[in-house]
């Protein structure tokens, strides 16, 4: 990672990026050489799967499974180059891939680690583990085009290894279906308001408390102590109730002003 003196800085990186190790264009040691002359950190993302692609008229899917295949043949030239371009104090390169699902959005893969492997599943859940056995970030990409479509599928997000989504890139934003730069540059149909980011906040916002769950997992993850902080005892005195710790497994709790 770069090194910086200050214990806060601001730096400026590109953590999606594409070229020919894939169905983009131009190569690995070009899209790096252009990272290191103005910014501080880059992940190259090529285009790895599509696992739900359908057949299209005029046989138009080969060009995406050509791409795909591109990224296969040279993955040892793109595992290297990232590895080489490091510069302790100047310059981060991460290695990742992006992961396409009509059903469940696509997904930008970043490593922390150099000479990673491409991972290729059907299934969200499965990339999720793959990402949180590296230590991955997994972002979802695009978010506002329609579901099925390989916009955002909310109902299966989560942020076990998400601690971000990307709201804006060169297909548009999906901050908000009436935002500046529609997303009209690609053939996926355009923005969908309940994919937006907008409507995923006010949905969390309207969706009940995961109370009961969230002590549950507390358990599970071996907590032994609990502290409610506020004018009362009520959710301190509910804990005593939930199982495991209802069955004489009771964890150390206070209530009352912290």
């Amino acid at each position: 990672m770069t090194r910086v003196t200050r214990p806060y800085a601001i730096l400026f990186g590109d953590i999606h990026n594409h070229n020919a190790h894939g169905y983009g264009v131009g190569s690995i040691e070009r899209s790096i050489g252009i990272a290191r002359s103005h910014l501080d950190f880059f992940a190259f993302t090529g285009h790895s799967h599509w696992h739900d692609l359908v057949p299209m008229e005029g046989g138009r899917e080969q060009h995406w499974l050509k791409g795909f295949q591109r990224l296969k043949d040279t993955w040892p030239r793109v595992q290297g180059a990232i590895a080489d371009a490091n510069r302790d104090g100047e310059f981060c390169a991460f290695l990742g891939f992006e992961w396409h699902s009509s059903a469940y959005g696509d997904q930008c893969v970043v490593f922390p680690q150099d000479h990673r492997p491409l991972h290729f599943c059907d299934h969200v859940a499965a990339l999720r583990e793959f990402c949180m056995a590296e230590s991955a970030l997994m972002i979802p990409h695009h978010l506002a085009y329609p579901r099925g479509r390989r916009g955002v599928n909310w109902d299966v997000f989560s942020e076990e290894c998400t601690p971000v989504v990307e709201i804006y890139s060169e297909h548009g934003n999906s901050e908000d279906d009436r935002g500046p730069y529609p997303m009209v540059t690609h053939s996926f149909g355009g923005r969908e308001s309940a994919n937006t980011v907008r409507a995923a906040l006010a949905r969390q916002a309207a969706s009940p408390v995961l109370w009961v769950d969230t002590i549950r997992q507390f358990a599970a993850s071996g907590v032994t102590h609990i502290a409610e902080c506020g004018p009362g005892k009520v959710l301190a005195g509910l804990v005593k109730l939930l199982p495991p710790w209802a069955d004489n497994a009771t964890p150390s709790v206070r209530g009352g002003t912290a």
